[in-house]
């Protein structure tokens, strides 16, 4: 998450005019402690793959997963992001299939592998991004990029509904 991200509590969503509950709805995500996240930049526009070319981290910033040609959307598969269940289109357009934010809990395992492998890459290629970083998370990306395997997973943006798993978040506040 960004500095200039807004962050809402359940109970400040629920006190809002409905006239703003349809962007909470649209452009928001929920992190694993359930609050609800509105991205202050173009990432509230990136959209749901299921073969997504960015994944997020246990430490709040997103990663390419692979190379992204110029002129391609950046996308993400939502069910990380501790959604209301949702259908959409498959990659392919011709099918819709359900989204859900268990997604997370059956997929762990292989997103985990794929951004171990996308942070040891990233340690040869330029982070212009990185700027928006905090110095402390700077240096939590270097220490993963060295040894990837030191990576908290992806498993831990899980967010159970009014249950987070402090172990995790203990894992990932030792790192910082």
């Amino acid at each position: 998450m960004s500095k200039l991200d807004r962050i809402f509590s359940p109970r400040q969503i629920r006190g809002m005019a409905s006239v703003y509950l349809p962007m909470i709805q649209k452009y928001s995500f929920r992190d694993s402690k359930g609050r609800y996240v509105l991205c202050w930049d173009y990432g509230r526009y990136v959209n749901h793959s299921f073969s997504p070319n960015c994944l997020t981290t246990a430490y709040d910033f997103e990663v390419a997963i692979r190379d992204i040609e110029v002129g391609e959307q950046l996308t993400n598969h939502y069910g990380y992001l501790n959604l209301e269940p949702m259908k959409l289109l498959t990659d392919n357009g011709n099918e819709e299939q359900w989204v859900t934010k268990e997604d997370v809990l059956k997929h762990f395992p292989e997103w985990d592998d794929e951004l171990r492998k996308a942070l040891k890459s990233s340690e040869s290629v330029e982070q212009p991004l990185s700027a928006f970083l905090n110095s402390r998370m700077r240096k939590v990306l270097k220490k993963l990029q060295k040894d990837p395997s030191k990576m908290v997973s992806i498993k831990t943006c899980y967010y159970e509904g009014g249950t987070t798993s402090k172990t995790s978040e203990r894992k990932v506040e030792k790192q910082l």
